[in-house]
């Protein structure tokens, strides 16, 4: 963007609908809006100004329609102010990088390296040793970057000294003409003359299960099971599995994310109940139950495409729709020297 000055600034009230704007236009897959940003962003808990920060031209340039005062990129950076639930630590190490990106007319002049560079060393004074992006729980946007949708980024990541941590891939599958398959339903039966009970969450299981979810999976299950039975999520989207004597050996539920009804998760087993068909059971009774709301898809933001669990879904129907990298870098280490990234 020859011809125009721009700096970088944290967000101040009074941002949101240009911060909105500049976001749907460097992230056009993902679009917001004011009422998400501010849900998502501002009333996180762990939300600070100074880790919003936004690039800002102080200058027009009429090659690129910039005028002063616009937004031209921007970047979240978060780190832990309070635990995830109760008991947890604040993981005072690790910063995460939720969503960041540039307008496409204005990139390739070094906006998005100066954001990255300032949001990593806002995190490095928050104690913060290692950045990630960007599996944030709760408030996360996506796993990782997606790689078909934004290859620039990815690059700029990697110029800035971040490593893959791994690939994830989202999943969907049509409602459309759905049926059990006949196999699924004789493994319930057989489960079943087993004495294990396949039923909705009602008042009496709710404290077990927060207790079970966040000790065999993570607190942030849990969290999603309390704000679910919070907002009076109904009782028939979460389903159990329970052994003869009540323990709880598995659960699946969905609409429990985001007030996405047709978006299914969290679902686990137990490690000790593995391999006897009770995931195959739960996911197909709750595709059952999401088809009878009159929901027509239902999908989920991220598992390991090669996974136990991807396979699991493969089986039932479901395909890939989105794939996802999640990335770190060691803030001790020096920072690349900035090229010519976008």
């Amino acid at each position: 963007m020859a011809g125009a000055a721009w700096r970088v600034r944290p967000y101040r009230a009074g941002d949101e609908a240009a911060l909105v704007a500049l976001w749907n236009a460097a992230l056009p897959v993902d679009p917001i809006d004011e009422p998400t940003l501010a849900a998502r962003v501002l009333v996180d808990p762990n939300f600070l100004p100074s880790g919003l920060l936004v690039a800002e031209a102080l200058g027009p340039a009429r090659a690129t329609g910039v005028d002063a005062g616009s937004l031209l990129g921007f970047v979240l950076a978060l780190s832990r102010r309070v635990p995830l639930a109760p008991g947890e630590g604040l993981e005072a190490d690790t910063g995460w990088l939720t969503a960041f990106g540039v307008r496409p007319e204005v990139r390739r002049a070094g906006l998005g390296t100066a954001l990255l560079e300032a949001a990593c060393g806002e995190l490095a004074t928050r104690g913060c040793r290692r950045v990630e992006v960007s599996p944030y729980a709760p408030g996360y946007f996506w796993p990782g970057v997606d790689r078909a949708a934004y290859p620039e980024a990815l690059a700029l990541l990697a110029a800035r000294g971040f490593a893959t941590l791994y690939e994830a891939v989202a999943m969907e599958r049509s409602l459309f003409g759905y049926c059990p398959p006949d196999d699924a339903l004789a493994g319930r039966a057989a489960l079943e003359r087993e004495g294990v009970r396949f039923c909705p969450l009602q008042p009496s299981t709710v404290l077990p299960l927060l207790e079970w979810s966040g000790r065999v999976f993570h607190a942030d299950w849990a969290r999603a099971v309390r704000e679910a039975v919070a907002r009076r999520l109904p009782w028939g989207r979460t389903l159990l599995a329970l052994a003869p004597d009540g323990a709880i050996l598995g659960f699946a539920q969905y609409g429990a994310y985001d007030y996405s009804a047709d978006r299914f998760g969290p679902f686990g087993v137990d490690p000790a109940a593995r391999r006897r068909g009770i995931g195959r059971v739960l996911l197909h009774a709750c595709l059952q139950a999401m088809q009878r709301d009159g929901l027509r898809c239902a999908w989920f933001l991220w598992t390991g495409e090669r996974s136990p669990a991807g396979a699991l879904y493969q089986g039932a129907g479901f395909r890939v729709a989105r794939r996802f990298v999640l990335l770190k870098r060691d803030l001790a280490a020096a920072a690349p020297a900035a090229s010519g990234a976008p």
